[in-house]
């Protein structure tokens, strides 16, 4: 798990999560600490303290790129739960009754149609996501549970 709330609907752009990157390295280095660092490794002889040094720069940065990865692939798990939580919310709707006209025909039968339709295939992408989707899906909707009498 990555620094993005699996259980909140809060969207992460790439550019916010390398934001986030960049702060976990500034937050131990400045970028003139890592320039220092890459200045001394180009160097041919490093006292063990610079070593020590360009290799603590270089263990926060990989560090927070790989948080970064992480983040991204979290992220893109997010949407698509986000989005099979939007595909349940549509199959929930109550579906659209019928009105009539005076001869009782129905007057709204195309729109009956597309909400048919638009439920069927907001169950579509229910029933096709993925295993972690929809244990993320379950975890961020708990089923009620009955109150004892």
């Amino acid at each position: 798990m990555s620094f993005i709330n699996m259980m909140v609907s809060d969207y992460w752009s790439d550019l916010d999560i390398n934001r986030r990157v960049q702060s976990l390295i500034r937050f131990q280095f400045t970028a003139e600490d890592e320039l220092k660092a890459a200045r001394l490794a180009r160097q041919e002889t490093k006292t063990d303290a610079e070593a020590a040094f360009i290799a603590s720069v270089d263990a926060a940065i990989t560090a927070a790129l790989t948080e970064g990865a992480t983040a991204r692939s979290d992220m893109a798990l997010l949407k698509d739960v986000l989005h099979v939580e939007d595909c349940m919310r549509i199959v929930a709707l109550s579906a659209i009754p019928p009105a009539l006209d005076d001869q009782g025909a129905v007057t709204n039968q195309d729109s009956i149609d597309a909400d048919v339709a638009a439920k069927s295939a907001a169950q579509a992408v229910i029933d096709a996501a993925s295993d972690p989707v929809k244990s993320l899906v379950a975890e961020r909707n708990p089923a009620p549970t009955s109150a004892s009498p």
